[in-house]
């Protein structure tokens, strides 16, 4: 006989649901806002059965006891169907809580390899698939794991390069021998590690390149990693210089361009070396380091920027392979910087009154043409000073530490302005760190020539002096005044990497 919805049991189900349906979503609503507050990781878990698992079940039993229709019914198999994916979501939710929710640092749980997670989260969902397809549909599963087997095989004799990429995955996140943000090179490759997934490591090369490597290739490869076993990173420049350049000089030249560049530390030092000799050349090498790989490029083009200038200066020979292979038809350029007529330099610089110097007198004899690149500290304070400096180009920051320390710049100088002004006293020291602002070229007044130009012009002693005064008391009241944000409010596109020069040079 035919139930009816007044029987007794389908009418206890009916009521059981109308009530007990929106009462148990209220109460499981209830802990999900309270663990929410509490930011529980539980909390993802409980929105997945009130979301999704309650609703589906609500129905599946209003279709087999509310509304009874047959077991192999194609709607009830798809609810059940649906409960079961969801039961399977929520577990895989719940299992992930349990295990990594409170993970502390170092445990096996933060080692575990994501990859390997997935993995093993992709096999039970599998496994869960079939059990449904089992339960639900009536499939059998002998035949259903013969035709994935032979599917299988297909399948991997088709991607064998897919798979074999995520299982060398798989190896790569069980050794660790990388991680994202580390430097490597491969392949010639040289990136920083962005992403690491199934199939490949992506990098971030120097260019901001993306550059993709499979994973297969860093398995069979070798791989620099520059993150391991610190980031601290050592780097070696090759110099050659000519043979009959003096192997000390070459070595303090070296040693002195390196203090202050932005990126090399002071701690470890770095190591200048006398390697071997060369067909007319001597080599040497430099071994500097760095706290990060991705600070290596900046750091050495700022080095060998400062050697090239340094080595003008002091006129030491940096050899270049082309240096002494020119076409026939071609001279080599003069090393040496051809210093400018006093009748030129009397031009931009009257109150000297050169205009009255012979250029082959002995007074412009000893006088000398000077580069200087971005950031180098032409003087420091208490280092003899060897002439007045007059400023061709560029500019400079004379600065001096307070009592706390800390770096004061007290005043610039660029184009048509000099220092250096206390060459003029016999004896006498620099008072200011001068730091080069902007790429400088300055024309070197020994004091020979001063004292030549002072004779012909005495006034010029008094203008000399009164900015002496000057720049004296400038010097005194920074050196008694805290840093403020007017000192370090710069003006010149290098002027903060100059004074950052002064800071770690001082230091070294």
């Amino acid at each position: 006989m035919q139930k009816t919805f007044m029987d007794s049991e389908m009418l206890r189900w009916g009521v059981g649901l109308i009530l007990g349906f929106p009462a148990l979503m209220l109460i499981v609503g209830e802990v999900i806002f309270h663990l929410d507050r509490r930011k529980h990781p539980l909390t993802s878990t409980l929105r997945i059965v009130r979301g999704l698992l309650l609703p589906a079940t609500a129905v599946f039993l209003t279709l087999q006891h509310v509304i009874p229709v047959g077991r192999d019914d194609l709607w009830l198999r798809l609810v059940e169907t649906v409960i079961l994916l969801v039961l399977i979501h929520a577990s895989l939710s719940l299992l992930n809580v349990v295990i990594f929710a409170h993970a502390t640092e170092g445990s096996w749980q933060s080692r575990l390899p994501r990859l390997l997670v997935d993995v093993i989260r992709l096999i039970l969902v599998l496994v869960g698939l079939s059990v449904v397809l089992s339960i639900v549909w009536g499939y059998d599963l002998g035949s259903l794991a013969t035709a994935l087997g032979v599917g299988s095989l297909v399948l991997g004799l088709a991607l064998q390069d897919a798979v074999g990429n995520v299982f060398a995955g798989l190896l790569l996140m069980f050794e660790r021998p990388i991680t994202v943000g580390d430097w490597i090179t491969v392949e010639g490759y040289s990136g920083k590690i962005v992403e690491i997934n199934w199939r490949a490591v992506h990098l971030e090369t120097f260019e901001r390149v993306l550059v993709i490597v499979p994973n297969s290739v860093l398995a069979k490869g070798a791989i620099s990693n520059y993150g391991r076993p610190t980031r601290l990173h050592g780097e070696l420049l090759p110099f050659r210089f000519s043979v009959f350049d003096k192997p000390n000089e070459v070595r303090n030249l070296l040693a002195d361009t390196i203090e202050g560049v932005r990126g090399i530390l002071a701690d470890p030092p770095a190591d200048i070396i006398t390697d071997s000799f060369g067909d007319g050349v001597v080599l040497y090498k430099v071994r500097f380091y760095v706290e990060d790989y991705a600070d290596v490029e900046r750091a050495r083009s700022e080095y060998l920027t400062r050697v090239w200038y340094a080595a003008r200066r002091l006129r030491l020979t940096l050899d270049h392979p082309t240096l002494y292979h020119l076409p026939a038809d071609r001279e080599a350029p003069p090393f040496r910087d051809k210093v400018p007529t006093p009748a030129a330099v009397a031009a931009l610089f009257p109150q000297f009154g050169l205009s009255a110097v012979a250029e082959d007198g002995p007074e412009w004899r000893d006088v000398c043409l000077r580069h200087y690149s971005p950031g180098e500290t032409v003087l420091r304070p208490g280092e003899a000073i060897p002439g007045l400096f007059l400023i061709f180009s560029g500019h400079v920051e004379l600065a001096v530490r307070n009592e706390d320390g800390l770096l004061n710049i007290t005043a610039g100088a660029g184009r048509g302005e000099y220092f250096g002004e206390k060459a003029l006293l016999p004896g006498q020291s620099s008072d200011f760190f001068v730091v080069v602002a902007e790429e400088l070229e300055v024309l070197v007044l020994p004091s020979t020539t001063l004292e030549a130009m002072l004779e012909r012009s005495p006034r010029l002693a008094s203008e000399i002096g009164r900015v002496m005064e000057s720049r004296r008391a400038a010097a005194l009241r920074a050196s008694k005044r805290p840093v403020n944000a007017a000192d370090q409010a710069f003006v010149h596109p290098r002027r903060e990497d100059a004074a950052r020069s002064v800071g770690a040079s001082d230091r070294a």
